[in-house]
């Protein structure tokens, strides 16, 4: 690793360090929670992770879509009432970088999403968005 690679992850770090202390303390955050679905953030060595608990909900599907500094992700639920009609609940993670340039994966199983994107840059990430169909 380069030693500019290097000093950018170091930044990067910091920033995302900052960010995780006013995610947490902001109030909007578990209002958010409350409303539509858990989202934890946790950071690793290599990468972030993001998990979004679902609980007792049961998606039909899921899209992710990175835009900037940010990550939509909205899942698809089938109404009690109208099982016929599909409800998105829409939930978007900030982050204090672009991810649009990062290599992002995520697998969906036991009523949680766990994204995880690395925290080098990937020449080959599009920052194009994806579903996941949960069956």
């Amino acid at each position: 690793m380069s030693e500019d690679s290097q000093k950018d992850k170091n930044a990067d770090s910091d920033r995302f360090d900052k960010f995780m202390e006013n995610y947490f303390l902001d109030p909007n955050t578990g209002y958010l929670d409350q409303l539509t679905f858990r989202v934890d953030i946790y950071e690793c060595n290599e990468e972030y992770v993001i998990e979004a608990l679902f609980d007792d909900r049961q998606p039909k599907r899921i899209t992710l879509q990175p835009n900037g500094q940010e990550l939509s992700i909205t899942a698809f639920f089938l109404k009690k009432t109208h099982p016929e009609t599909i409800n998105p609940v829409e939930r978007t993670v900030p982050f204090p970088f672009s991810i649009t340039n990062k290599k992002i994966s995520a697998a969906y199983g036991n009523s949680i999403l766990e994204i995880r994107i690395s925290k080098e840059m990937d020449n080959d990430a599009t920052g194009k968005g994806w579903s996941i169909f949960c069956t």
